[in-house]
């Protein structure tokens, strides 16, 4: 008797997989909307403080770049899942994000106290 193939391991897997790279892929696609649409209009979308282009320029920079980086995670997260490439990569991708992310934090702080001095 054959097995079926709906219960079969690598089935589920690639079911798994497929479910997963579902849940990242709007997260990936709405950072890449806003970054996007940001850099078109110049002006930032922030919950009640919309930040122009003009007026705060390093700020809304450092928006548009953080935007850039979350996508670029979720759609590594996705590349990642849909191939089914876990455990190292996964932690290497997540570990260069939040040093990049790190190191863009700390070059805009670092701006901005010029700025201010």
């Amino acid at each position: 008797m054959a097995a079926d193939p709906v219960r079969t391991g690598a089935t589920l897997a690639a079911v798994d997989r497929w479910l997963a790279a579902l849940v990242f892929a709007p997260f990936a696609a709405w950072y890449a909307y806003r970054a996007c649409r940001a850099l078109r209009s110049g002006v930032y979308e922030l919950l009640g403080d919309p930040i122009e282009r003009a007026d705060r320029p390093q700020s809304f920079r450092f928006l548009v770049a953080r935007d850039v980086l979350v996508a670029a995670l979720f759609t590594s997260l996705v590349g990642l899942t849909l191939f089914g490439v876990s455990g190292r990569a996964t932690t290497w991708v997540f570990g260069a994000a939040v040093a990049i992310y790190i190191v863009l934090h700390v070059v805009f702080r670092t701006s901005l106290s010029r700025r201010r001095s």
